[in-house]
C-alpha cells in the first residue's frame, strides 16, 4: 500500500504503539522544573520523537531545540508544539508573562497549576 492511505496507516500505527521510549508531557515538566532551568533558556532535546519536551519547553516559556531522524515521528512533533504554541498566542506578551510567573510560582511551590476559564492559576 502506497500514497497518503498508507501514511496516515503509519501513522495511526506509530500513535498506537507509541515511541520506542514515551514520555509524557507531565513528566517532562517536572524534569524541566527539577533542573532549574530558567525561563527563556533553551532545552535541546537529541531524540525528539514525538515532541513531549517540547511540549513542556512551549508551557514553560523555554526555547526548544528537538532533533529527530524519523520523518514520520518528527511531523507529529512539529504539529504538537505548533498546537502548543497556539494556545499561547491567544494571550498577549504582558498576559502570557504574568501566567508563567503565576504557573512557575505554583509548580515551584509543588502545587499543581490547572486552567481555568481566566487563565492559569495555582491549585494546591
Amino acid at each position: 500500500m502506497d500514497g497518503p492511505a498508507a501514511g496516515r496507516r503509519r501513522q495511526y500505527e506509530h500513535q498506537q504503539a507509541g515511541a520506542p521510549s514515551q514520555k509524557p508531557v507531565e513528566l517532562m515538566l517536572w524534569c524541566i522544573e527539577t533542573a532549574r532551568i530558567g525561563l527563556g533558556k533553551t532545552i535541546l532535546d537529541p531524540y525528539m520523537g514525538s515532541g513531549s519536551t517540547g511540549v513542556a519547553a512551549v508551557r514553560t516559556g523555554r526555547k526548544f531545540i528537538g532533533v529527530e531522524i524519523d520523518r514520520e515521528y518528527f511531523d507529529i512533533a512539529c504539529k504538537r508544539i505548533s498546537d502548543e504554541q497556539a494556545q499561547f498566542k491567544m494571550f498577549s506578551e504582558e498576559e502570557l508573562g504574568d501566567q508563567l510567573m503565576i504557573a512557575n510560582a505554583a509548580l515551584t511551590r509543588g502545587a499543581k497549576v490547572v486552567e481555568t476559564s481566566d487563565g492559569l492559576n495555582p491549585s494546591s
